[in-house]
């Protein structure tokens, strides 16, 4: 005779999957786009690489590896796959599964996160691989200049600045348990941001995950078939609000609202990292000098200013036809202790260091002093527009953008209708706001002209 005991656990797991709660989360965002061929969900958790334990530097890297290869590997015959993104200060899970399917994949890819024995086959694969790879990278100078990015820019005791991957003394001792141990404590569902884009809706995404939910209206495409809107406007008048699609000889009705100018708030010296300037060579023989500019900004200016701005002097250094004196040079925020940074790394021609120190240095000077005034303004605005929804038109982008500026801000912007309050006085603004410089060069100081 069957126990009691063993008919409710048949019981329940017979039962439909629907009828189970789903995981409590910080926040969810729904981002219902009919028009997507696949589905997008990340989870954005608030932890990353500086959680390593000491001594076992890598971890989270480690971990991510494991999730990724194993994740795409459960969801192969639903045709969806797993991506997963470590920063210092947080880890996102996407996963990507085609409309039918993407309930199966996410409950599988959620029961990955939530617990159960890691694969000791793919756990030791994984480190294998990434032990060769450090091996392989020992002493290359683009990690050592990294490691001397992190120490500069957050200082020598902060856990930013280990090595994110670790080194190979220290994924040697980091073993299935350890990584089960590290996903436990830093991948909590209650401090996490979901975002879910394609054909979703509240009511099937409660029955997998709960929390406080806001629904973010899909994008407003044109209509081939009409006249083009004119969006071209003066600060600070109104503009046409995109209209949703309408049948064939329904009424056309256009409102407006008044975009308001996006401004930096007051500069705050003294909440910045540090207050003076400094500048720092480190003479390598090696073929190529890296170079490090990074500035404190202000805490609380608009995402989508900030972001312009990004857009505006990434432009600048990376000119085309190319420059080649010039062989990369990226451009980002970065976080210290909650205050932002404004960033700018650069690979160049040993030869023409200086002057590309000169040149990334005045590429921000000049957005204080003279932005881009009249129709080139107006032209670097809808490029900056156009660039950010082409990105966004990727649902995994889109989902990861989503649960990143959630965790971040606490609103979403909407680019397409913020972006006309982006001025050059907002520009001017917030580059006139930056604290003193961080310079580093690293490269063979023999070579650099002066």
């Amino acid at each position: 005779m069957i126990r009691i005991g063993a008919l409710l656990l048949i019981a329940l797991l017979l039962a439909p999957v629907s009828d189970l709660d789903g995981q409590t989360v910080s926040h969810l965002v729904l981002h219902p786009r009919a028009e997507d061929p696949v589905v997008a969900v990340t989870a954005r958790f608030p932890r990353g690489s500086e959680s390593d334990p000491a001594g076992q530097e890598g971890a989270a890297f480690l971990l991510s590896r494991v999730l990724e290869e194993e994740g795409t590997r459960l969801l192969a015959e639903l045709s969806g796959w797993v991506e997963v993104e470590l920063g210092p200060r947080e880890f996102l899970v996407t996963m990507v599964a085609p409309p039918a399917d993407w309930t199966e994949g996410w409950r599988r890819t959620e029961a990955l996160i939530t617990g159960g024995p890691l694969p000791a086959d793919g756990v030791e694969r994984v480190r294998t691989a990434h032990m060769d790879r450090l091996l392989f990278e020992e002493g290359a100078p683009g990690r050592r200049f990294d490691t001397e990015v992190a120490t500069y820019l957050l200082g020598a005791s902060h856990p930013g600045s280990r090595p994110p991957s670790g080194t190979r003394e220290s994924v040697r001792g980091i073993d299935g348990a350890a990584l089960e141990s590290l996903r436990d404590e830093i991948l909590d569902w209650s401090q996490a941001v979901v975002a879910l884009v394609g054909r979703v809706d509240e009511e099937s995404t409660q029955q997998l995950m709960q929390g406080p939910t806001t629904t973010f209206a899909p994008p407003i495409l044109p209509d081939p078939t009409r006249p083009a809107i004119d969006t071209t406007t003066a600060p600070g008048d109104t503009i046409p609000v995109e209209e949703p699609l309408l049948p064939p000889g329904a009424p056309r009705v256009v409102t407006t609202e008044r975009s308001p100018p996006l401004r930096a708030p007051a500069a705050t010296p003294d909440r910045y990292p540090w207050s003076t300037e400094g500048r720092r060579i480190l003479d390598e023989e090696v073929t190529s000098t890296w170079i490090l500019v990074g500035w404190p900004l202000p805490e609380g200016a608009p995402l989508v200013l900030e972001d312009f701005m990004v857009h505006l002097i990434r432009e600048a250094l990376n000119p085309s036809p190319p420059d080649p004196g010039i062989y990369s040079a990226q451009v980002e925020i970065r976080e210290r202790d909650d205050a932002p940074l404004l960033v700018v790394t650069a690979s160049v021609d040993p030869r023409h260091a200086y002057r590309w120190e000169e040149r990334i240095l005045q590429s921000v000077a000049g957005l204080a002093d003279t932005p881009p005034d009249g129709a080139f303004f107006e032209l670097a605005r809808r490029r900056y527009r156009a660039t950010r929804l082409l990105e966004h038109a990727a649902p995994e982008e889109r989902a990861r953008w989503l649960a990143r500026t959630q965790a971040s801000t606490g609103t979403i912007p909407r680019i397409t209708s913020d972006v006309w309050g982006l001025t050059r006085e907002g520009v001017a603004d917030l580059a006139s706001s930056r604290g003193e410089p961080r310079i580093l060069l690293f490269g063979p100081v023999s070579v650099m002209d002066p």
